[in-house]
């Protein structure tokens, strides 16, 4: 709803400040000055209060200079020095952007979704125990894939920094604080993520135990003599979960680091690449489940190792990408002093 609500906004407030046509500024070109800006006839007709400060304070700008420098200035810059103006996004690029993020940032819940469905469809003659065994790991997901992705969710104030930290470098232009920052979050990533590997292998059981509840699993079933019973299934349940839960932890590190570099290609205005590895995962999972429900009948570890590799894939080309992203600011910055020294 929040994000219907959001399109709205932009589709139906064109006058807003906040959402102004990025190209309401005509460029031309003067004197060893730069760039003089004046509003485009695209954009006389309705300026907003935005584009009428901005126009008047960088005209009054450009007369002063003027009235300072004399007319000897009288050789023209060419256009590829001049520093460029940056307008702000279209409607286009904002729904762009809002739709990319917002399907990248719900694919992980979805692979649990394809995760159950597959369970709950295949699992049931896994073990040749049939409803039982069905309801015994599809009741498991429940817990394994809460602490999975709660786990998971808990280690988002790295990207929020990340994105914080990135974004003011790269309005400074400081490549090299851009590469501390990238090189700073991933290391901090990749220890947040062994700790979610160890906390898990170590303590899932007893964190499993407590999502469950006091009441843990039970099911009521009815007897040959037509008599309801309580069956307690906890036991099973949590072995179940655990195991899916222990193997989902594996890629806990790389998956932390992949949420990081997600973050920082966002921030860099990449959607493109978080894209591909959201349908990179989303088709890996769907065949994995396949190949070890369906077809192997590994019920719950199965569907976890689908999941696992699918995060695996995905998460993998991530930091692959924002690795050579850094290498070539590392570049850039090295020809910066060279040219300095």
């Amino acid at each position: 709803m929040t994000i219907i609500i959001y399109l709205l906004c932009i589709l139906f407030l064109p006058t807003s400040a906040a959402f102004t046509y990025p190209k309401c500024y005509a460029r031309v070109n003067r004197p060893k000055d730069g760039i003089k800006f004046r509003p485009s006839a695209r954009s006389t007709r309705f300026p907003t209060t935005l584009q009428s400060q901005i126009a008047a304070s960088l005209n009054a700008d450009d007369s002063d200079k003027e009235s300072q420098q004399s007319a000897s200035t009288s050789t023209t810059t060419s256009s590829a020095s001049a520093t460029p103006f940056v307008g702000l996004p279209s409607y286009k690029r904002i729904i762009t952007f809002v739709a990319t993020t917002f399907l990248i940032w719900v694919s992980e819940p979805l692979l649990s979704l394809v995760d159950s469905a597959a369970v709950g469809r295949f699992a049931g003659s896994a073990t040749g125990a049939g409803t039982r065994s069905s309801v015994i790991q599809l009741a498991a997901l429940g817990p394994a894939t809460m602490l999975c992705d709660s786990s998971l969710y808990l280690t988002m104030f790295i990207a929020m920094a990340t994105t914080n930290k990135l974004a003011t470098a790269f309005a400074k232009h400081d490549l090299k604080e851009q590469i501390q920052t990238l090189s700073h979050v991933l290391g901090v990533s990749l220890v947040v993520g062994t700790i979610v590997l160890l906390l898990i292998n170590f303590q899932g059981e007893r964190l499993l135990a407590s999502i469950l509840g006091p009441a843990g699993a039970t099911i009521s079933v009815e007897s040959a003599k037509g008599v309801m019973k309580t069956v307690n299934l906890t036991p099973e349940v949590l072995r179940a979960a655990l195991g899916y839960a222990r193997i989902r932890s594996a890629v806990a590190p790389l998956a932390v680091m992949g949420i990081t570099s997600q973050a920082a290609l966002l921030c860099a205005q990449d959607t493109r690449t978080p894209a591909l590895a959201v349908l990179i995962a989303s088709v890996v999972n769907i065949v994995g489940d396949y190949i070890f429900v369906a077809k192997m009948r590994w019920g719950v570890r199965g569907a976890a190792l689908a999941t696992s590799m699918a995060s695996m894939m995905a998460n993998g080309l991530l930091v692959r990408k924002v690795w050579s992203m850094m290498a070539g600011w590392k570049d850039a910055c090295r020809e910066k002093i060279k040219e300095e020294s």
